[in-house]
């Protein structure tokens, strides 16, 4: 299920979503919505699922992620700038 989820983040049609919200950065918004639906859907805290990707080449390459990963300050930072809707 998460990998269909994956799948949806990373399609075009989500990508032109960000930019008519005016999303900046919008690999970081993809990376940071991966790793919150990563954190809800095993359980763990946002610190633990970046820690697990960093130690894990499989999980990154899973998720999609290229080499660099945002830290978990980043990730709430970024995260505080935009609403829910």
């Amino acid at each position: 299920m998460l990998g269909k989820i994956f799948k949806i983040i990373n399609s075009k049609k989500f990508k032109d979503t960000c930019n008519r919200k005016g999303i900046t950065n919008r690999q970081m918004m993809l990376n940071s919505i991966k790793i919150l639906f990563m954190s809800m859907y095993f359980n763990y805290t946002v610190s633990d699922v970046v820690n697990k990707l960093n130690r894990s080449a499989k999980l990154r390459k899973f998720a999609g992620f290229s080499k660099e990963l945002p830290t978990t300050e980043q990730i709430y930072e970024f995260r505080s700038r935009y609403s829910a809707e």
